[in-house]
């Protein structure tokens, strides 16, 4: 279930921003539309996206799922803080190291 709300998050923002990339270029810059109705100008387009899917795509594997690792890190630190244990409960959080001002 979660990844169906991942996928769906990054093509609606990919939707959006398309819609309004090709509306700026149609109202505002007509002279570069003309480029993105060509078959090059449609496949730089596809490989912007494919790109932006790749980059969203490597961030959530690596960085969004927690690691073993990374629970027993942080596992102190919350449970002092906010008094949870994070094997106790579902947690989803950004498994990156942990840095403390101060």
């Amino acid at each position: 279930m979660l990844a169906l709300v991942v996928v769906s998050f990054i093509l609606h923002i990919l939707i959006t921003a398309n819609i309004f990339f090709y509306r700026y270029l149609q109202l505002c810059r007509s002279k570069y539309f003309v480029f993105y109705s060509t078959k090059k100008g449609f496949l730089s387009l596809l490989a912007i996206n494919l790109l932006i899917i790749f980059n969203w795509a490597c961030y959530i594997y690596f960085c969004l799922f927690p690691y073993d690792e990374i629970g027993a890190y942080v596992r102190e630190p919350v449970r002092n803080i906010i008094s949870m244990d994070l094997y106790k409960t579902a947690f989803l959080g950004f498994c990156v190291k942990v840095r403390f001002i101060g």
